[in-house]
């Protein structure tokens, strides 16, 4: 009788390893209180992979569980890279429910079929839908620093000084913008050239250009007809589609005859600005 006893509780711990206060299921080296590695695919020792992480879960001495991830921060994470600002793959399904909301408590959130589908939330009284409003990125920014402009060339205009940027997607010493998301953006650039360095020769050519990552750009350009040894500029502006990722940065090309230097005597000659519509 004892012998028949003990074989079935043989087969029902194989597989589950305690080891200084811990639980490991598939795995010898558990990460947290309570660890089932579904693969089998951790290592022995040390922490395991992003990659092997996936199929984990791990509940924490704090109360935690990671389901893909053995680090979670909040009371449930399934982000890869909990924290990050690219925190990676971890989608969590809803389901329907007849449950009235003060049934269901504040705070709870479920799948609704109406209006092609949404999310709903409790808030102890009557189920809310999901909505957001999210910040559009806006930058404005001046240059305030000497910069030259050679003869014939096209030059990246960088060391900016920035008024605004409301998501930090503008990189002033670059002079890049980065799109936070996908949409349409009012881009615009204006800049004035000092008259100290030389005359302009006729038929005198100056661009103002916005340069964009796929390597098309958007050009205004200003002819200067006559030699003269006055200021010239330009500016350009558009609304472009960008994705995610997808940056523009202003250029310069001027064709004078000789070096010249962006006027900067006073705020207000060089200036780009973006805005997320």
């Amino acid at each position: 009788m004892m012998r028949n006893f003990f074989l079935p509780l043989s087969i029902l711990f194989s597989g589950i390893i305690f080891t200084k206060g811990q639980v490991g299921i598939n795995t010898q080296n558990p990460q947290g209180i309570f660890h089932i590695d579904g693969a089998k695919n951790n290592p022995n020792s040390g922490a395991p992979s992003v990659l092997e992480q996936n199929d984990d879960i791990v509940a924490t001495s704090a109360g935690k569980l990671g389901v893909g991830t053995i680090a979670p921060i909040t009371k449930v994470d399934t982000r890869p890279n909990p924290g990050n600002v690219t925190p990676g793959e971890g989608p969590i399904a809803f389901g329907e429910t007849i449950m009235a909301a003060s049934s269901a408590g504040a705070g709870a959130v479920r799948y609704s079929t109406l209006s092609g589908g949404l999310l709903e939330y409790s808030n102890g009284v009557v189920w809310n839908s999901l909505t957001s409003t999210v910040q559009n990125s806006i930058i404005i920014a001046t240059k305030q620093s000497n910069q030259l402009i050679n003869d014939n060339s096209v030059v990246n205009i960088t060391q900016w000084s920035e008024s605004v940027d409301l998501n930090n997607d503008f990189d002033p010493s670059t002079g890049i913008f980065t799109a936070p998301r996908n949409g349409n953006y009012q881009v615009s650039f204006s800049f004035t050239l000092d008259n100290t360095t030389g005359n302009y020769i006729t038929a005198s050519w100056i661009e103002a250009i916005i340069a964009l990552s796929d390597g098309t750009r958007r050009v205004s350009s200003i002819p200067v007809p006559v030699q003269t040894n006055g200021y010239a500029g330009a500016n350009v502006s558009f609304a472009v589609r960008l994705n995610a990722g997808q940056t523009v940065r202003p250029t310069i090309y001027q064709r004078s005859g000789s070096q010249k230097s962006l006027r900067i005597s006073q705020d207000g000659f060089n200036n780009f600005s973006v805005v997320e519509l």
